[in-house]
């Protein structure tokens, strides 16, 4: 009894050896599992980069004017006090308001309706012209564009340290803050008047027999826009306020942008061998041939041919219109942009030539290894092939060169389109 009791308190004792060593085991795997241990290591501190943002504001304000004159759908401030009298003047004081924390261009857009009734000047100690009713690259439907600049200023304290407060301030519109109307102007200067071919003028009625009297006015809007990325300098030049005016309009392009041009080269013409003329600007070269014993033709304004002989030719080139090329992100990418040509030859007199027998060849620069390739001539489209009797054009890949053979010269329109994995380019020249 006792043998077979001491062999079962050893079984149990071998029990318990084996229970621990199964524990210790699975600590064991446990502290391989979740344990920590030391590694070489260190971390750094946080960096947080903060930005200052920035803004711009503009408004107008008229001395005389009140919130009670604004009766515009467009919210324009209307303000109807002023009366023409010959030979007096009045005050007149319209404000440009401009807030900025940021280097700026400020643009002054000037609608002129006064029918030469009122006589006033810009301020020209704050304003610089941009455009007039004369610029044909006037970009805008006003009559007059001026600019100026703003920028917020910087001092520095006696301990080193600066300081920089945003450009609050307002700007006079007009020199001399007044209108003025002409002793000259008499009643019928006041009325509306039509004008026929002959240079007769009638002055215009109502329903009554009345005449009507003419609507003369004179507005003013402002704008601004950020001087970077157009002025890095802060120069405040002429072409960079172009640029910002074009970012301002939403019409300015992304990259690259052309602006319209136009370029002209004058040859001497000799019938015995062929007469070329060349002209470039800074993207884009034209070269006009004219074979040997061609037959020319120089037709005037009104049609009609010219008997002179033909002595100089004149190759015109214009860049009518040109708009962005920019990049649409997804799966595929787009890059967009327009040109368009308008080629003209012209004689010693002005007067347009066209061939009647040979082709005349213009060549023009274009980028290399473009496909798809078509043109429009005076937006008809012309064939790739020589047999065609209305003209036809080549493209050479390797030179970049398109050669168009014409008789006649006017709008030419290039179209392309270019297709790689996952790439679109397309565009008109």
């Amino acid at each position: 009894m006792n043998k077979e009791s001491g062999s079962s308190g050893n079984s149990g004792s071998k029990k318990k050896k084996i229970a621990t060593t199964a524990v210790a085991v699975i600590l064991a795997a446990a502290l391989m599992v979740g344990g920590t241990f030391s590694y070489l290591q260190d971390d750094s501190v946080a960096v947080v980069n903060e930005f200052d943002t920035n803004n711009n504001s503009v408004t107008m304000t008229e001395c005389g004017a009140s919130d009670s004159d604004t009766t515009d759908d467009d919210d324009t401030l209307v303000n109807d006090s002023f009366e023409i009298v010959p030979g007096t003047s009045e005050s007149k004081k319209p404000k440009v308001n401009a807030t900025a924390t940021l280097y700026s261009y400020v643009f002054l857009f000037v609608d002129d309706d006064t029918e030469d009734l009122v006589t006033y000047s810009i301020d020209t100690s704050v304003w610089t012209k941009l455009y007039d009713m004369n610029s044909t690259d006037n970009p805008t439907d006003y009559d007059y564009v001026y600019y100026t600049t703003v920028a917020p200023t910087t001092t520095t304290a006696e301990d080193g340290t600066t300081k920089t407060t945003n450009y609050s301030g307002t700007l006079n519109v007009l020199a001399n803050e007044s209108v003025s109307y002409a002793s000259s102007i008499t009643n019928e200067d006041m009325y509306q008047t039509t004008t026929d071919s002959d240079g007769n003028k009638t002055f215009v009625t109502d329903d009554d027999g009345n005449y009507v009297l003419k609507d003369v006015s004179l507005s003013f809007k402002a704008a601004i826009i950020q001087g970077e990325p157009f002025d890095t300098d802060t120069t405040g030049d002429d072409t960079s306020a172009a640029t910002a005016l074009l970012a301002y309009l939403g019409k300015l392009a992304t990259s690259p942008y052309t602006s319209s041009s136009k370029w002209t080269q004058t040859v001497k013409v000799d019938s015995d061998v062929a007469t070329t003329t060349t002209t470039e600007s800074t993207s884009t070269t034209v070269t006009v041939t004219v074979p040997a014993n061609t037959t020319l033709t120089a037709k005037t304004a009104n049609g009609t041919t010219s008997s002179e002989t033909i002595t100089d030719l004149t190759l015109t080139v214009e860049q009518t219109s040109s708009s962005n090329s920019e990049t649409l992100t997804g799966d595929t990418t787009y890059t967009v942009g327009e040109y368009t040509y308008d080629i003209s030859l012209v004689d010693q007199n002005g007067n347009s030539v066209s061939s009647s027998d040979n082709y005349i060849q213009v060549d023009i620069q274009l980028a290399t290894g473009l496909s798809n390739v078509s043109v429009l001539h005076s937006g008809t489209a012309m064939s790739s092939e020589s047999s065609s009797e209305n003209g036809y054009y080549s493209y050479n890949s390797t030179t970049g060169v398109l050669s168009i053979y014409t008789k006649s010269f006017s709008e030419y329109q290039i179209n392309w389109n270019n297709s790689t994995t996952n790439t679109y380019i397309q565009g008109t020249y």
